[in-house]
């Protein structure tokens, strides 16, 4: 499958007249510049600075965001169609947040918007009429297989799999009611209790998801000594998901996948 190559939306600003642009992502219309760019932040501490800063100086925070981060407007997500040069139509496909009322006129000028959780409809069908339709990664076993997926990831990761029965286990920190060390003691008792090696698998990389965070922690605290795998590709995590026995988290998408690609699944 060949993927092409990432390119700012200044790069666009010049598109020709006639031309669509298709936002697609889970909460995009409520993403603002300063939290994308604390999502950016490879440094925790980095992205903690900026969240305090942007509670007591947030207009230069937000200007500062808006040069780092390269942004035309202060929602990226959300284009105005008067930056563009010529007449474009914006399309937003099974998209996903509840949009601030300042960007009601941006959103309306939108051609077409179809959302993807009945909380995204709500909040946009008070503004525009909308599609309530479900997340397009239901999608994902009609345009690829197990048999892509294979290859595309690392020997390493297919002998993983292959060698071992496992379950993998994501959990964002904000989403789940028990503590690092319930886990740990929980996936322990299933490793020495069962045939299935429990395998942590952090889904969000980005700041503000913080899987790889927690689930490091729970590999602190395990005593089975829990694999933990936080610098797979896209392919690869979704490799995993689909060779295991189980996906258990807190992952949306992560259950998803589970299900299209055949393996159970259970969401928190």
């Amino acid at each position: 499958m060949n993927v092409k190559k990432t390119l700012p939306i200044t790069e666009f600003l010049n598109a020709e007249d006639g031309s669509v642009l298709i936002v697609v992502g889970g909460e995009v219309l409520s993403a603002d510049v300063v939290g994308l760019f604390t999502h950016v932040q490879k440094n925790p501490l980095h992205a903690k600075l900026i969240r305090a800063g942007n509670k007591l100086f947030p207009q230069l925070i937000k200007n500062i965001a808006k040069q780092n981060y390269g942004a035309i407007w202060d929602y990226p997500y959300i284009p105005q169609i008067n930056s563009f040069k010529n007449k474009v139509k914006v399309i937003y496909n099974t998209v996903g947040g509840i949009p601030y009322p300042s960007q009601k006129e941006n959103i309306t000028n939108a051609a077409y918007i179809s959302s993807r959780d009945e909380r995204t409809y709500n909040a946009v069908s008070s503004m525009v009429p909308t599609e309530l339709v479900p997340d397009s990664v239901l999608m994902v076993s009609s345009l690829i297989d197990f048999d892509f997926l294979e290859n595309h990831v690392r020997l390493e990761i297919k002998n993983l799999v292959k060698s071992k029965k496992i379950i993998t286990v994501q959990a964002c920190p904000y989403k789940v009611q028990f503590t690092y060390q319930e886990m740990a003691r929980e996936l322990d008792l299933i490793a020495s209790t069962s045939d299935v090696q429990p395998v942590l698998l952090p889904i969000g990389y980005a700041s503000g998801h913080d899987d790889v965070v927690f689930l490091q922690k729970v590999k602190d605290a395990s005593l089975s000594g829990l694999a933990i795998y936080d610098d797979l590709s896209v392919w690869e995590i979704m490799y995993m998901i689909a060779s295991s026995e189980a996906f258990y988290g807190t992952s949306l998408h992560g259950v998803i996948t589970a299900n299209v690609l055949r393996s159970s699944s259970l969401l928190h």
